[in-house]
């Protein structure tokens, strides 16, 4: 089968990306041909379509300069990337065509030629903007619950960006795209949770929603014994909620936290928190952060917004590694409470530091959890995802 893969960025940005070109090598090892269709950068791994590829553009900060209003068009609909999609699909002929994250950079416009053109297209939903402006459902530290009158809040809130501007641009495209029904074309749409689902059901009726989690990679555990710290591992930013661990480990000093990552909040939790018992890594290596989780008692994953299906989660179960994760999104249903992990009221200091209590004082609980921390890693292999993908594939067809 020849497949396309569409998304924005054709290097590892963030998740799902690495989602995006992790499912590439898993196809292409299948014996399937796989093709590209994203934006031109730097960092873009090379790849034969490349003359296909659209002009990059940057959304991460708005500047009222010459190219907003190429920037403001391509949000609403991209002629280029209706132009050179055509073309490929002229040259390629592919069999179908699966998408990613595609909104600002790409729009739908490819949809709109896949369906001219007879391809059979899948989507796989990796945030919440099918329903809301506001990709995460999270900013001035709240969650935004998507409802009749959301697009206000946002804008009132300057939710995006911290931009009235922004916010109102955001909320205008993603509404025009809503009411034109242009993402109500694609075949099916893949989410990882079924929170998520829940949610695109809502604003689709009509769309047929499959529930797919994210896979993980295997990966060779070594025989590292248990350390005596806590991990924490990802963006240091605020929804993702490290201050709680920071909380936690001023009111626990005897106990050990290890952060590893790099983001926005960093040099400030760093100065608000210049506590002895936590450990700043940095951005580590693939190899160091795994015998980090593989020796932390427990990673933590403090999330304050709707996480769907968190890589982090699963990277630790499949090194046997139990977490203790925020009861929020579609997280109670990777981690199930006192099997496989532990969950926390979300946003609560009081109900983490109870859990790393509990289990810091109950080693045979621990060694329970990361037992089935390795048996719950199994549902999410590459090989599970493939077949279950293959079918969705063929149903389409």
């Amino acid at each position: 089968m020849k497949i396309l893969l569409i998304n924005k960025f054709h290097y590892i940005q963030g998740g799902a990306d690495r989602h995006y070109l992790e499912l590439a090598d898993i196809l292409k090892e299948k014996g399937h041909e796989v093709i590209f269709m994203s934006m031109h950068y730097s960092k873009n791994i090379p790849c034969q379509q490349n003359k296909y590829f659209v002009d990059y553009l940057d959304f991460s900060k708005v500047k009222f300069n010459k190219d907003m209003f190429k920037k403001v068009r391509t949000m609403f609909w991209s002629k280029q990337a209706e132009r050179n999609l055509e073309q490929l699909i002229k040259n390629e002929r592919p069999d179908i065509a699966h998408l990613h994250n595609i909104y600002h950079q790409l729009s739908p416009s490819v949809i709109h030629i896949l369906k001219k053109n007879n391809i059979p297209v899948i989507m796989t939903a990796h945030d919440y903007y099918l329903v809301s402006p506001l990709y995460s459902l999270f900013a001035k530290n709240k969650i935004f619950n998507p409802n009749k009158w959301h697009y206000w809040r946002v804008i009132l809130n300057r939710a995006i960006k911290d931009s009235f501007g922004a916010s109102v641009l955001s909320s205008t495209v993603n509404y025009w795209h809503r009411i034109k029904g242009y993402y109500a074309k694609v075949d099916l749409f893949i989410s990882p949770s079924h929170f998520l689902a829940n949610h695109i059901k809502r604003v689709y009726p009509d769309a047929r929603v499959e529930i797919l989690p994210n896979f993980v990679q295997k990966v060779d555990a070594g025989d590292s014994s248990v350390g005596d710290y806590y991990l924490y591992a990802g963006r240091i930013i605020n929804e993702k909620g490290v201050d709680l661990i920071l909380e936690t480990a001023k009111r626990l000093p005897k106990i050990k936290f290890e952060i590893a990552g790099t983001g926005p909040d960093e040099n400030r939790l760093k100065e608000e928190y210049d506590l002895p018992n936590v450990n700043w890594l940095g951005q580590l290596s693939s190899e160091d952060l795994q015998l980090r989780i593989e020796s932390a008692i427990a990673c933590i994953i403090p999330s304050r917004w709707y996480e769907n299906c968190p890589l982090a989660i699963l990277e630790s179960f499949v090194l046997g590694t139990p977490v203790i994760a925020s009861h929020i999104g579609g997280i109670p249903e990777i981690v199930r409470h006192k099997y496989n992990g532990l969950l926390f009221k979300n946003n609560s200091v009081d109900s983490l530091i109870e859990q790393v209590e509990i289990l810091n004082n109950d080693s045979n609980l621990r060694d329970l959890l990361a037992s089935n921390a390795r048996i719950s890693a199994d549902k999410y292999s590459t090989e599970d995802y493939y077949i279950k993908l293959m079918k969705m594939y063929e149903s389409i067809r």
